[in-house]
């Protein structure tokens, strides 16, 4: 612990009753700023019921590794979890305790505890977790074989496997368009539709940049035509 008992009572009475507290960084991967956060977010969740971790981390590694807080498994499984399912920042001793103290306590508290990634570079798993959700997945198969199609060619992009910007562009487009339809069909037989909105949400983010800057252009292009 780097914070003492008297400063996070401190902090949770200028918190006060407020539901979301942002706690930022000044660098990445600092040692005392992982300390701050974890002891913060601890007396959080003990003492003001708080039950949600956001972290800047892909949404879908992120999930992947919640769905194994909720079992039961050793905490050598929760360190190749972290490692394989966080980004560089936070491979550290740090976060590992952190989420080892999170699955110890979800356990002897029965509290229902989850941390949530909110980035949305890499999309993969969270199309993996996505068609998890699917029951009917013959209805939007030729949607499906394309999406992970493109969220793979997403990602070799992003990991530096892949670099034609020009083919991911055209990819984003099409991905943006199969989520938009996905959205509304109602003949899927959702099993979780929490995540199946959740992981739809992070890919549309995703494409979302794409489709924004491909709209400017058009916008940008009629306007010099006008001219």
């Amino acid at each position: 612990m780097i914070l003492t008992g008297n400063d996070l009572l401190q902090l949770e009475t200028t918190i006060g009753n407020r539901e979301i507290v942002g706690l930022g960084e000044g660098t990445h991967g600092t040692k005392e700023f992982n300390l701050i956060r974890s002891d913060i977010s601890k007396a959080l969740i003990e003492n003001r019921d708080f039950d949600y971790v956001l972290i800047e981390n892909s949404f879908g590694g992120t999930a992947d590794l919640n769905d194994l807080l909720k079992t039961s498994i050793n905490k050598e499984q929760l360190k190749d979890a972290l490692k394989a399912n966080f980004i560089a920042i936070y491979q550290n001793q740090e976060v590992l305790d952190f989420i080892n103290w999170l699955y110890d306590f979800r356990k002897m508290s029965g509290r229902d505890i989850n941390i949530v990634g909110i980035d949305y570079a890499e999309i993969n798993q969270a199309y993996q977790q996505f068609e998890r959700t699917i029951g009917n997945k013959k209805a939007v198969d030729g949607e499906l074989s394309k999406l992970k199609e493109i969220a793979e060619f997403q990602d070799d992009l992003w990991n530096g496997r892949n670099s034609d910007r020009k083919e991911w562009f055209k990819k984003c487009l099409e991905g943006y368009h199969i989520v938009e339809g996905l959205f509304t069909r109602k003949d899927l037989k959702v099993s979780d539709s929490t995540m199946f909105n959740l992981s739809l949400l992070n890919m549309k983010l995703n494409f979302e940049t794409v489709k924004k800057y491909a709209d400017t252009k058009k916008i940008c292009r009629a306007i010099v035509q006008w001219q």
